[in-house]
């Protein structure tokens, strides 16, 4: 079973090149549902945005970033559909996985419902939790397969789990965090595998732990939503400055993409301020939809 291996002390700081297509346009910014920053669709005068582009990072963490200040376009790409259960509907459809012999969870796992993580249109069920030390996330799908991995941390801080289709194209990503940085993995051949950065290691984002980055979401780039990470700046006064790298993925490999930024205002962005210090997609935040390991 891979285990993580975290490397977020060597990330240096983006690079930027000129300017290439296919990178962020003016409109791209971050998405959250209506719901969620339906107050925040005015804010166009009281902040503004920047863009560049930054060569693929060759260290294991993403210079992380963050949502965009202006107003979402007219028909953004918006966050999954939900089920009765709160969790995204996977719009893939296929036979699904084939029931393996169930690993037992750590006693008083945490377990829920989550996205259809094998595209047979059932939800499927994810859990986490510890035992002996061994810190430990897994998805059991509807039809009876199991998999689950080990988390290498040192972090005191329960683990949390955040299942998503962030760039709304399969596999589905699987991201956890220990509270000082998330772990990415992606359901694959019915298991849950780490997706690995340029150095062949899990790729991880900074929470704030190593000054690298602040949260992670999902953001609607040239009509596409895809992974990003965020990096809230040092506010001065009223005004929070703020960069989002996106997150290329492929093939259980992920390489940092262009960069921009831009500057929130508050109060009128205070609530996309804050989303730059947590990890959402959509209208799911790890906070309030995630799964969370027991205390203790």
């Amino acid at each position: 079973m891979p285990l993580v291996r975290s490397a977020c002390a060597r990330t240096p700081a983006a690079r930027t090149s000129p300017s290439r297509s296919g990178t962020l346009t003016a409109a791209a910014l971050f998405v959250v549902a209506a719901t969620v920053l339906g107050g925040c669709s005015d804010r166009g005068n009281s902040s503004s945005a920047n863009r560049t582009t930054s060569t693929p990072s060759t260290t294991a963490v993403p210079s992380t970033t963050t949502p965009s200040s202006e107003p979402p376009p007219t028909g953004a790409t918006g966050p999954p559909s939900t089920g009765g259960t709160g969790a995204p509907t996977s719009a893939r459809r296929g036979s699904g996985c084939t029931a393996t012999p169930r690993a037992t969870p750590p006693t008083g796992a945490t377990s829920g419902a989550i996205a259809d993580v094998d595209g047979d249109g059932r939800p499927d069920t994810a859990w986490v939790g510890s035992s002996g030390g061994h810190r430990r996330v897994g998805i059991v799908t509807a039809s009876g397969a199991a998999s689950d991995v080990e988390v290498e941390t040192g972090s005191p801080i329960p683990l949390s789990v955040l299942v998503v289709d962030a760039d709304e194209s399969p596999p589905v990503e699987v991201l956890v965090s220990d509270g000082r940085t998330v772990h990415l993995y992606e359901f694959v051949d019915c298991r849950i595998q780490p997706v690995l950065n340029v150095d062949r290691e899990t790729y991880l984002f900074d929470l704030g732990f190593r000054g690298t980055g602040t949260g992670v979401g999902c953001a609607a780039i040239d009509g596409h939503r895809q992974l990003v990470g965020l990096l809230a700046r040092p506010r001065s006064g009223n005004r929070v400055p703020w960069s989002r790298t996106v997150v290329h993925l492929h093939d259980l490999r992920a390489t940092n993409g262009a960069t921009d930024s831009g500057t929130f205002t508050s109060p009128t962005d205070d609530r996309a301020i804050q989303l730059l210090h947590e990890v959402s997609c959509g209208d799911l935040t790890m906070e309030s939809d995630g799964l969370h390991e027991p205390a203790g």
